[in-house]
Formats: C-alpha cells, structure tokens, sequence
C-alpha cells in the first residue's frame, strides 16, 4: 500500500472544526486515528475541543503521556505530544510538525497548509516539497 499525504488549506479559524470533522470522519470508518501535539497545553486544547464541540455527539478518545499505553484497550482516536504511537494508528494528524521517520510510519498523513504567519506557511510548503522529495505527491485539499 503506497502512503497517502494530505494538505488541508483552512483559514486559521477554521482549523479546529476542521480537526473535528477528520476525526469524526476516522471514527466512523472505524480507522486509529494519532493526533500529534507539540505540547501539553497543544493536547489538552485539543482534548477539550473534542470534548465539546457536539452537544449530539461525542467522540471517545484521550490523551496518553509519553511513554504510556491508551487506558481504553478498545482506543481509536489518541492524542500524544511525542513522536510515538501507542495505538498502532492508521491515521496521523499533524497538529504540528513531526520528523520524516516518523510520519511515514503511518498509511494516511493529514497536515496543514498553516496560515496563522508567514514563517508557518513558508515550512507547510517545505514540508510538501519534502514528501514530493520522497516520492510521495501529497494532495491539496483547500476548504473555507
């Protein structure tokens, strides 16, 4: 199976939704879905979107800390702030970015055309050209 890379191009204030809608969408398809942090406060903000942003539906997931295993042995959507996965994810969701040994450990890689500043933007495009430098084409997905 060849490894699939996408963008999301969302305005910054969408980007929470955004990752609500991924996740959801993981959910459903009954998939293992990591959710990379780059901080605690990055994860527990995370967490806490999760937690409310449905008042119809809830998504069970949690926060492991490093080193550690899913406290749910039945687990599908975790959220980490190191580069480990201890969910045997099929499915990484870069909220920040990770190393290349890393993320092409995973069938699905979903990152971010990032806008909240330049400097974000100039790595999102280095981090796309990166993939094509491995042999990956990684798909554009542009959404309001």
């Amino acid at each position: 199976m060849s490894q699939r890379v996408v963008f999301y191009d969302v305005p910054p204030e969408a980007r929470e939704a955004q990752i609500v809608r991924l996740a959801e969408a993981a959910w459903q398809r009954e998939k293992k879905l990591l959710i990379y942090c780059g901080s605690g406060a990055s994860a527990q903000a995370v967490d806490e979107h999760l937690w409310t942003a449905s008042d119809s539906s809830f998504l069970p997931h949690e926060i492991v800390a490093p080193g550690g295993s899913p406290k749910d042995d039945k687990a599908r959507i975790v959220i980490v702030t190191t580069e480990e996965d201890p969910l045997g994810a099929d499915l990484l969701l870069l909220l920040e970015p990770a190393s290349m040994s890393f993320a092409t450990e995973f069938d699905v890689v979903m990152d971010w055309v990032d806008h909240r500043s330049p400097e974000l933007l100039v790595k999102s495009r280095e981090r796309f050209r990166i993939w094509r430098e491995h042999g990956v084409t990684p798909e554009h997905v542009k959404s309001t």
